[in-house]
């Protein structure tokens, strides 16, 4: 009985100390998410293919009708899914022009708050400062009493303009970002809440910003204070180790630039089928061809 007894102690022990180290781990894995983006260990296989519809109209969701036997079905390019804002991507937006489907990386202007990114792609090799400000921020803003707003922002960005939206979950999802530039580390982002609109301007200084908000038209005693943010708890995926499938995105147009067709090739590829279509010198981004 006393032999049982100690068994069973022992057992006891070893399955709290299994259960404490394992707790110790999580609480280690979130401590690093709070302060740089947690990477985790993915494969090529989280990549999904991007399929070209008849009409060159491009989908993340597998068409119904792709049998490998028609070529409007094939794989334009591989990307990530919009399943998370993963860390050193950047988004592309499906954005609607009189009934013309075309990719972009901001969504279409007054739209942002109603636009959900179409898939996440490498930004261009040009493009050393948009994995300092794409993803999403939680923010916090102070008024000169004291008072505090959470909030959280979801940055795009083209070049050094940026487009954005707030939270859609949150009492801020009706606040309207009206257009924002990011340049050598310097941050500026015009909002719109009701009827005022404010300016926010600020600093990117080792994966944080902070800065001073105002409101604008008003005079020296209005509104204004301070403001700061990090980025949200997000991933980092391991990309695929084959550089050699890691092309450029382009667009192709013919007709004019409302209303006119597009299509979308990975690199010097054949092109789009026909005459008359132009290639704009900048790509959209960098994709993974398909294998």
């Amino acid at each position: 009985m006393l032999k049982t007894a100690i068994a069973l102690f022992k057992f006891a022990a070893w399955g709290l100390f299994v259960a404490c180290s394992g707790m110790l781990h999580v609480v280690e894995v979130c401590g690093q998410s709070n302060s740089v983006p947690a990477e985790v260990e993915t494969s090529p296989s989280l990549l999904r293919p991007v399929w070209r519809l008849p009409g060159g109209r491009l989908t993340m969701e597998t068409p119904a009708a792709a049998s490998g036997t028609k070529a409007t079905n094939a794989v334009a390019f591989m990307a990530f899914p919009p399943t998370n804002w993963w860390a050193g991507l950047v988004p592309l937006f499906e954005v609607e022009r009189d009934g013309d489907f075309q990719l972009r990386r901001r969504p279409a202007r007054g739209l942002e708050n109603a636009t959900d990114p179409f898939c996440f792609i490498l930004p261009t090799e040009e493009e050393l400062e948009s994995g300092k400000i794409v993803g999403r921020w939680e923010c916090t803003g102070t008024r000169p009493g004291g008072s505090v707003s959470w909030f959280v922002w979801e940055l795009a960005s083209e070049g050094e303009q940026l487009s954005g939206r707030f939270d859609q979950g949150s009492d801020f999802r009706v606040a309207y970002i009206s257009g924002g530039t990011f340049r050598s580390n310097r941050f500026s982002l015009l909002v719109e809440y009701g009827m005022n609109q404010y300016e926010l301007t600020g600093e990117w200084r080792e994966g944080k910003m902070r800065g001073r908000w105002e409101l604008q038209g008003d005079d020296d005693e209005g509104e204004r204070g301070s403001w700061e943010a990090k980025r949200a708890e997000t991933i980092r995926p391991r990309l695929p180790s084959d550089n050699k499938r890691v092309a450029p995105l382009y667009e192709y147009r013919r007709g004019p630039l409302r209303g006119g067709e597009r299509w979308y090739e990975v690199g010097q590829g054949q092109g789009p089928p026909g005459p008359g279509w132009e290639r704009p010198q900048r790509p959209l981004g960098r994709v993974w061809t398909a294998l």
